[in-house]
C-alpha cells in the first residue's frame, strides 16, 4: 500500500572541482588534469545474449574507526588510520590493520586499548594463503561481484494447465508447485533484471523486464548431472538457464507482453509516447511497430487485435492486419463515467486489460471495472459499461483484472494505480521529491476501502453478476490470474495466495437481489516470499568481510547477517541465520573496551536501537531500544519523531538525527551511554539523558520537518565540524522554502560544551530534500557533498564553515518513463590515490549507482559511470578487504549488490 512521507522515511535511507584555488574555476592554460575515461553505461545485453551487469572497487585506506571511508583528503578521526591526503590519527585499535568502509562514528572510544583485533584471525590467515586477485584501481568503472536477497514479489505467471506458478521476486524467478497447499519451490533462477510482466506459453516464459527489455526463458528442466566415478570429485552442476533477450529500446522500459501461437507483442513505455512492437514467435524477428500516445501499461492479444491499457488515456486497440505498422483506434471515453465525489484523481485511468468471452475487461482505477462488448462498434458509448466498486461502505480502486470464459476476477486497492506503481515499493513509477509514491501528493487522492478480490460471472446474454468478494490484508497487489474456480494472487507482503470459490457461495438478500458474503472464497494455498527490501549495509569494524544491513519495514524476510566469502560471494552467517532485522539503516559504529565486541546505532520504527555485536567466543547480538527525548518544541507541535534516519560517532560523541521536530539533532556521550547500558538488560528500553538537543530547522520553520544523515570532518586547523543533511526548509515565508538544507555545527569540544551553529546553506533549486552528506578534501580545500531527492548533487565549499558556498552541482538524469528526475538517496566519496582523482558514488533510485568525478575540470559535472541496477538503489557504502575497496548497494527490489 502507499506509504506517505512520514512512513516511507522509515524505509530510508563533489561536483567536478577544477583548480587548486577554486573548483568552480577553469583549469589554467596548458595545465593537464587527470584523464577521465568514457562513461560506462550499464544496460541490457544485445538481443540474443544473456544479461550481465557491472560493479566497482578500488584501493585506498579507510578513515577513522567506525567512520565512513575518508578518501579524497578527508581526515580520519581519533583512532583512525590515515585517510588519503589527510592527517594521520592514532593507530586504530581492534581492526587488525584493516579498517572498515562504514559511515558512522570515526573514533575509537577514549582509553581504549591499542591492541590489534583478533576477529576472524583464522579466516584472515586462510585468505592470506589464498591466491589474491589483482587490485583494481579506483579509476576503473565498477563491476558487479555478487548479489544477495531476491527482492519482494513483482509479477506472476501461471502455466497453461495451472500446475505451475512462476513468481517473479525481485531479480529472481521462482517456480512453484501450484497443486499443493504450501506451494513448494521447484526451481529458482537468477535473472538480474526486474520483470514487470510475464506470460507462460508451453515450455517458454516471456518476460517484460523493464530496462533489460523483452526476453524469453526456457522452462524445460535442466539436464541431469553426469554420473561420476567413485572416489572422483562430482562434476560441477549445470548452469542455470539464461534469458534470451529478444529486444530492448533505449529510454523505454518493457512494461508488458502477450503471446499467441504465431505472434509476440510487447510494449515499451515512456511519458510522452510508447511503442507497440510485434514479433513473429517462430523466429522472434521484429515484424512491425507503431508509436502509442502516452504510457502503455498492459496489453492483451486475440487474433489480429491488440488491446492496450494506456493509463489516463484509457484503452486503445491496434489492428495487426497492418502488421508492419499496426493501425490504432481509440477506445470509448471512460472519463464520462461518474466517479465517487471524494475521489479527486481523473476518471478513466486504465491500468490492466483482460479478454474473456466476447468482452474486454478493464481495471480502471477509480472508475472500477469496465466491460467493453467487442461485438459492438469499437469506441462507442454504447459499447461499454462501468461498474464502480465499493467495499465496507467505501469506494475502492480497481488495479488488477483477469478473465476466463464467463468469469472475471478483479483486485481492488486502497490507493490509485498511479500511486501504487510509484517508487520505491511500486513498479516503474517514480518517487516525489517529498517522497510521495508515484510523485502524487497525498492531498490529491483519497484512500479507498480495504484491498479485496472480486469474482464476477457473466452469463451469456446477461449482465455481470457478483459471485464472491473477499477483503484482504493491505499488502499491495502485484499479480492476478483466474483458472476455473481458482484465483491466483500475488502481493508484496502476503506473497502468493491461491483461493478457491465455493460451489455455493454464501449470500444474503438485499431487496430483490442476492448479495455474496465473505466466506465464499477459501484459501487453499499460500507462500510467503523470501524478499529483502534492503536499504544499505555497513561492514563490521573488526571484520570488514562481515556485513550488517538495514531493511525496510515492508521487507518480508530481513533476517540474518551476511559475510563476504571467498570468490566475493555474499553468504549468510549460519550462527545468525535467525537474527531479526537490525533496523532500517545502520548508523554510528564504535568499538568496545573488549576487542571481541563492537557497537552500532540503528534506526527503528519508533526510536533508535543500540546493538552490541560479540565476535568471540560465540557470535551474538544484544539489543536495546533507545527512546528519544521529548523535543524542546513539543508545545509547538514538535514530536519525538520516529528517529529513523542516521547517526554518527566521533570520539566520545554520538549524534543521532530524527524527524517530527525542529530539534533534529540529539547528542550523547558514549561513556555515559555505556554506564546506562551496563545496568539494563538486553531487550529493554533505555532513556539516557542527552548532552543536548540542537535545531536543524530554525525560526519560522514548521516542526513537521525531517533531518537525515550527518557526517563529521576535520579542518586543517584541527576543528571538527558536523555537517547535517537537514531535509528541506519548511518556512513558507522564506525565500529558501522547500530548498534542500545543509546545517553546520562546530563539535570540536567533543560533548563538553554545547556545539555552536556555524551556518545554514541551501541548494539553488527548490523541491528537494537533503538526505545524505559526505565530505572530502581536494587540493587542501574542504567540501561537503549533499544528495537530494530533487535529483541534485550539491557541492559546498566549507573550508570556511561559517560561510559555506555552493560551487557546483550535478543533476540526475531524467527518467523517460515519467519525465521525472531521478531521486538521489545516498552518497559516499572515494579517491584513487594513484591518480589523485576523487569520485562520488551516488545511490540514484531507479537510476541505479552513478559515479561522478569530483576532481574533474570544467563547468559541469557528468556521470563517470552508470550502473543500471535492476530496482531502486537506496543506499551505498564501502568496505576495504585486503587493500581493495568493495561497494555495497542496497536495492529495494533486488537486495544487496556487491561491486568491485
Amino acid at each position: 500500500m502507499h506509504r506517505p512521507l512520514t512512513t516511507w522515511l522509515v524505509a530510508v535511507l563533489c561536483a567536478a572541482l577544477a583548480t587548486a584555488q577554486d573548483p568552480a574555476a577553469p583549469p589554467a592554460k596548458g595545465g593537464s588534469g587527470p584523464q577521465k575515461p568514457a562513461p560506462a553505461k550499464q544496460g541490457p545485453q544485445q538481443p540474443g545474449k544473456p544479461a550481465g551487469k557491472q560493479g566497482d572497487n578500488a584501493p585506498g585506506q579507510p578513515g577513522g574507526a567506525g567512520g565512513k571511508q575518508a578518501p579524497g583528503g578527508k581526515q580520519g578521526g581519533a583512532g583512525g588510520k590515515q585517510a588519503p591526503g589527510g592527517k594521520k590519527g592514532p593507530q586504530q585499535p581492534g581492526a587488525g590493520g584493516q579498517g572498515p568502509g562504514a559511515r558512522g562514528g570515526r573514533g575509537a572510544r577514549p582509553g581504549q586499548p591499542g591492541q590489534p583485533g583478533r576477529a576472524g584471525g583464522a579466516r584472515a590467515g586462510q585468505r592470506a594463503r589464498a591466491a589474491k586477485k589483482p587490485v583494481r584501481p579506483e579509476s576503473l568503472p565498477p563491476e558487479l561481484a555478487a548479489t544477495s536477497g531476491s527482492g519482494d514479489p513483482i509479477a506472476l505467471a501461471l502455466a497453461d494447465d495451472g500446475a505451475r506458478l512462476y513468481s517473479l521476486e525481485g531479480t529472481t524467478l521462482v517456480t512453484l508447485d501450484a497443486s499443493k497447499p504450501n506451494l513448494p519451490e521447484l526451481a529458482r533462477v537468477p535473472l538480474d533484471a526486474t520483470v514487470f510482466g510475464a506470460q507462460a506459453v508451453g515450455k517458454e516464459l516471456y518476460l517484460a523486464a523493464g530496462s533489460a527489455g523483452l526476453g524469453v526463458l526456457s522452462l524445460d528442466p535442466p539436464p541431469a548431472a553426469a554420473p561420476h566415478a567413485e572416489g572422483q570429485p562430482p562434476p560441477p552442476p549445470p548452469p542455470p538457464p539464461a534469458v534470451l533477450w529478444i529486444d530492448t529500446t533505449a529510454g523505454k522500459p518493457c512494461t508488458s507482453v502477450a503471446v499467441s501461437q504465431q505472434l509476440i507483442v510487447a510494449t515499451f513505455a515512456s511519458e510522452r509516447d510508447s511503442e507497440l512492437r510485434v514479433y513473429l514467435r517462430g523466429t522472434r524477428a521484429l515484424a512491425g511497430k507503431t508509436l502509442l500516445p502516452g504510457r502503455a501499461l498492459d496489453v492483451a492479444l486475440r487474433d489480429t487485435f491488440v488491446y492496450l491499457a494506456m493509463g489516463p488515456l484509457g484503452v486503445v486497440r491496434a489492428d495487426l492486419k497492418f502488421l508492419k505498422q499496426p493501425k490504432l483506434d481509440r477506445g470509448p471515453d471512460l472519463t464520462t463515467v461518474e466517479a465517487p465525489e471524494h475521489f479527486r484523481l481523473k476518471r478513466g485511468f486504465a491500468r490492466e486489460v483482460a479478454l474473456g468471452g466476447t468482452h474486454l475487461y478493464v481495471a480502471a482505477d477509480v472508475t472500477g471495472l469496465v466491460e467493453i462488448d467487442l461485438e459492438k462498434p469499437w469506441g462507442t458509448t454504447e459499447s461499454f459499461t462501468a461498474r464502480p466498486l465499493s467495499f465496507l461502505g467505501r469506494p475502492a480502486y480497481a488495479v488488477r483484472v483477469d478473465a476466463r470464459g464467463d468469469q472475471v476476477a478483479v483486485g481492488t486497492a486502497r490507493v490509485p494505480a498511479l500511486v501504487g506503481d510509484g517508487a520505491p515499493f511500486g513498479l516503474l513509477g517514480g518517487l516525489g521529491w517529498d517522497l510521495a509514491g508515484g510523485s502524487v501528493p497525498l492531498g490529491e487522492w483519497q484512500p479507498g476501502a480495504s484491498e479485496a478480490v472480486w469474482v464476477f460471472q457473466h452469463p451469456k446474454g446477461g449482465e455481470l453478476e457478483l459471485a464472491a468478494v473477499e477483503a484482504l490484508e493491505d499488502s499491495t497487489w502485484r499479480g492476478l490470474a483466474l483458472r476455473g474456480r481458482r484465483v491466483y494472487e500475488q502481493h508484496v507482503k502476503l506473497g502468493v495466495v491461491v483461493r478457491e470459490l465455493a460451489l455455493e457461495p454464501r449470500t444474503a438478500q438485499a431487496g430483490d437481489a442476492r448479495v455474496p458474503l465473505q466466506g465464499s472464497v477459501t484459501t487453499v494455498g499460500r507462500r510467503k516470499p523470501r524478499g529483502l527490501a534492503c536499504l544499505d549495509g555497513k561492514p563490521s569494524l573488526q571484520d570488514p568481510r562481515l556485513l550488517f544491513f538495514g531493511v525496510d519495514p515492508q521487507a518480508t524476510d530481513g533476517k540474518g547477517i551476511l559475510r563476504m566469502g571467498q570468490g566475493e560471494k555474499l553468504q549468510p552467517v549460519p550462527e545468525l541465520a535467525q537474527q531479526p532485522p537490525l533496523g532500517t539503516a545502520i548508523g554510528a559504529q564504535w568499538l568496545d573496551q573488549l576487542t571481541s565486541r563492537e557497537w552500532m546505532l540503528a534506526s527503528g520504527p519508533r526510536g533508535w536501537r543500540i546493538h552490541r555485536f560479540t565476535h568471540r567466543p560465540k557470535l551474538k547480538v544484544d539489543s536495546w531500544d533507545l527512546v528519544p527525548p521529548e523535543p524542546p518544541d513539543a508545545s509547538l507541535g514538535g514530536s519525538r519523531g520516529r528517529s529513523v534516519f542516521h547517526s554518527v560517532a566521533d570520539g566520545d560523541l554520538l549524534v543521532a538525527t530524527r524527524d517530527g521536530t525542529r530539534f533534529g539533532l540529539v547528542g550523547y556521550s558514549i561513556k555515559q551511554l555505556d554506564k546506562v547500558l551496563t545496568g539494563a538488560k538486553p531487550g529493554t528500553r533505555v532513556m539516557p539523558k542527552p548532552l543536548w538537543q540542537l535545531p536543524t530547522h530554525f525560526e519560522g520553520e514548521r516542526p513537521t520537518c525531517s533531518t537525515w544523515r550527518p557526517d563529521v570532518f576535520a579542518l586543517e586547523d584541527g576543528r571538527r565540524i558536523l555537517a547535517i543533511a537537514a531535509g528541506a526548509n519548511t518556512d513558507p515565508e522564506s525565500e529558501h522554502f522547500e530548498a534542500p538544507q545543509l546545517v553546520l555545527y562546530d563539535v570540536s569540544a567533543l560533548g563538553t560544551t554545547t556545539p555552536k551553529k556555524l551556518a545554514v546553506a541551501w541548494g539553488d533549486e527548490k523541491q528537494g530534500l537533503a538526505v545524505s552528506v559526505d565530505t572530502c578534501q581536494i587540493r587542501r580545500r574542504s567540501y561537503a557533498v549533499v544528495a537530494t531527492t530533487g535529483g541534485q548533487l550539491l557541492v559546498f565549499d566549507v573550508n570556511d564553515p561559517a560561510k559555506p558556498r555552493l560551487v557546483r552541482s550535478f543533476k540526475a538524469p531524467i527518467n523517460p518513463y515519467d519525465g521525472k528526475r531521478e531521486s538521489l538517496m545516498d552518497v559516499e566519496i572515494a579517491s584513487d590515490t594513484a591518480s589523485g582523482r576523487v569520485f562520488a558514488y551516488v545511490a540514484a533510485g531507479r537510476g541505479g549507482l552513478i559515479r561522478v568525478e569530483l576532481s574533474a575540470t570544467g563547468d559541469d559535472l557528468a556521470p563517470d559511470a552508470v550502473l543500471d541496477t535492476p530496482g531502486f538503489a537506496s543506499g551505498v557504502t564501502s568496505t576495504v578487504v585486503d587493500g581493495e575497496r568493495y561497494w555495497l548497494v542496497g536495492d529495494q527490489r533486488a537486495g544487496l549488490r556487491l561491486y568491485r
